[in-house]
């Protein structure tokens, strides 16, 4: 079991520094190009009509998520309004993500580049709007990788400097009393690894 849990960490750990290493490509990234993804879906029921928005904005340093969720009564319902929308993609010059904030009245400031706005509203025909509106900053999505990836290299530095002859390789306990087994972790250990080479 024990085994097990540490291929576990250890496959988390490399997955966290591929995420974070893609991360930091992106950050790169949105300083030279702005990239938008957009998204509708609707769905029609007998009493009301269900569509929702989904909005991707990424550009220098900044990812952007906007969902926005409308509920209305079939009369309310907008006959120029596009029902389907596929996910579509449009490249533009790089600008940090707004989703809305600079048109807000009046407008909304950024924290250290994090923006978070929840809004529910009632339209006067009776929609109901509700909306999830989130930036974040690149550079802390790579400080938060790495920093589920760091336990695991911490263990892999600690490890590496524990390769001594006499000592377990996990957790740097004295073999010297129980050389196939270390009573510490219960790591079963080779026999180089606890006695040095002669030469």
């Amino acid at each position: 079991m024990k085994r097990f849990l540490r291929i576990l960490r250890a496959a988390l750990s490399a997955f966290s520094l591929l995420l974070c290493f893609l991360v930091l490509v992106l950050w790169v990234r949105s300083y030279l190009v702005g990239d938008h993804f957009h998204q509708m879906r609707s769905q029609d029921r007998p009493d009301r009509l269900h569509w929702s928005i989904i909005h991707i904005e990424i550009g220098r340093g900044g990812i952007g998520f906007d969902r926005t969720v409308w509920s209305s009564p079939p009369a309310a319902f907008y006959p120029g309004l596009i029902r389907d929308q596929p996910l579509t993609y449009n490249r533009t010059a790089a600008e940090y993500p707004d989703l809305g904030r600079r048109s807000s009245t009046p407008p909304d400031e950024l924290f250290m580049g994090f923006w978070f706005k929840p809004i529910s509203s009632v339209t006067s025909n009776g929609a109901i709007v509700h909306a999830w509106k989130i930036v974040v900053p690149f550079w802390a999505l790579v400080l938060l990788l790495f920093l589920m990836a760091s336990p695991q290299l911490v263990h892999f530095y600690r490890r590496y400097r524990r390769r001594k002859p006499g000592l377990c390789p996990y957790c740097g306990y004295d073999l010297r009393a129980s050389p196939d087994r270390c009573p510490e972790c219960g790591t079963s250990i080779q026999r180089s690894s606890v006695l040095p080479t002669a030469g």
